[in-house]
């Protein structure tokens, strides 16, 4: 690919990533953030596009779509990404050189019941963005999704796929979430406390994984319109737990606080993603990545 690939959320921590990537394969970026920075090239609040300090370059033949809200750090997600995607989406209508996008998305898209074994492939219940009881975060990422689906609806030559990750983790990621906090206290010897549902599972997936996964899908205009981003690192509380105080050599004590709350037991379908990138990152080989 000889054109440009625009890379969105460019200094954020999966946007890096993915421009490390995409550079490494020796592929023209141009890199988007909402403030100016060492190495942004087109700064822009795509939630108010009256701070846009540039045209959108017109030469683009890609987009990784990674700028968004997450819970650990805002609450503006109707902003930073339902309002956010489908500004982008109405820009990038009007590059002619346009063929694909990869939007980074979540898992959270995914409809959860209240109880019950949840198995999350590609063709799992969608959350509904019109359901106001529904967690605003997964509504914005839906309503994202469904924003530049539009755009490829109206432009047959667009393809588009939407990676949806579990739990990210790797350097430069937010230390407050559950991971990390784990990772910090084994550090220090200090006790891990299980709280929440004590069936509660997670997975977690390399920032490294997911840059190469969408590095991938960019030269593939064949793949599928949506791709899970899972990995086999699947963990209960207590076994996460477990892995972090032995795989860190830490004297920790594992206090469990956890309850007996009823809570969906997530199955994580990574089928798909296996067939592009066939070797995912051990969680258990990495876990200072999230110190």
């Amino acid at each position: 690919m000889r054109k440009l690939i625009l890379v969105t959320g460019a200094s954020g921590f999966v946007g890096r990533a993915v421009s490390s990537q995409l550079k490494l394969q020796g592929l023209s970026v141009i890199n988007h953030a909402r403030s100016a920075a060492e190495g942004i090239d087109w700064v822009a609040d795509l939630g108010d596009p009256h701070t846009m300090s540039g045209p959108l370059p017109s030469e683009i033949a890609a987009v990784v779509h990674c700028a968004a809200a997450i819970p650990a750090r805002t609450n503006a997600f109707e902003r930073d990404n339902s309002v956010a995607s489908a500004q982008l989406a109405a820009l990038l209508a009007q590059i002619s050189s346009l063929r694909r996008i990869v939007h980074i998305s979540s898992v959270a898209v995914y409809k959860r019941p209240s109880s019950g074994r949840w198995i999350i492939s590609e063709d799992a219940r969608l959350v509904d963005v019109g359901d106001s009881g529904t967690d605003p975060y997964a509504r914005s990422k839906r309503a994202s999704e469904l924003a530049l689906d539009d755009l490829t609806h109206r432009r047959a030559d667009v393809k588009i796929t939407h990676l949806r990750p579990s739990s990210i983790y790797g350097r430069g990621m937010i230390k407050s979430t559950l991971l990390p906090v784990f990772v910090a206290k084994a550090l220090r010897q200090e006790p891990l406390t299980l709280q929440g549902p004590r069936n509660y599972v997670q997975n977690f997936v390399h920032v490294s994984d997911v840059a190469e996964l969408a590095a991938a899908l960019v030269l593939d205009a064949r793949a599928p319109s949506i791709i899970n981003a899972f990995s086999d690192d699947t963990y209960r509380l207590s076994a996460l737990a477990e892995l972090v105080r032995s795989g860190l050599g830490s004297l920790s004590e594992v206090v469990d606080n956890a309850n007996d709350a009823s809570a969906p037991e997530a199955v994580f379908v990574n089928v798909e993603a296996k067939r592009l990138h066939p070797r995912f990152r051990r969680l258990a080989d990495n876990l200072l990545d999230a110190a």
